[in-house]
């Protein structure tokens, strides 16, 4: 059985990467793009393991997997991501 504080943990971790990616891209759609729905998708996640009791140790490993994956996808996603652009000069 996997604690929940780790699952927890990992999916807090990718909740920081996809919104550190959804505040930099500047898209005119952004309640529609990957990056909010994974975002949203892990505070679920979050919320779902928080209140859940775990009577089966699957249930924990699946949670486990979940929050791996949303990792990786989050750091994919950053991975993908357009360099921005140097601010120009106050001089």
């Amino acid at each position: 059985m996997i604690p929940k504080w780790i699952s927890a943990a990992l999916l807090m971790v990718s909740f920081y990467v996809l919104f550190y990616q959804y505040r930099r891209v500047e898209l005119k759609r952004n309640i529609l793009n990957i990056r909010f729905i994974m975002l949203v998708g892990a505070l679920v996640q979050v919320m779902v393991l928080a209140f859940l009791r775990h009577t089966n140790p699957r249930t924990s490993q699946v949670f486990f997997v979940l929050a791996l994956v949303w990792l990786a996808g989050g750091v994919q996603l950053l991975r993908l991501m357009p360099p921005t652009p140097p601010k120009p000069s106050r001089y």
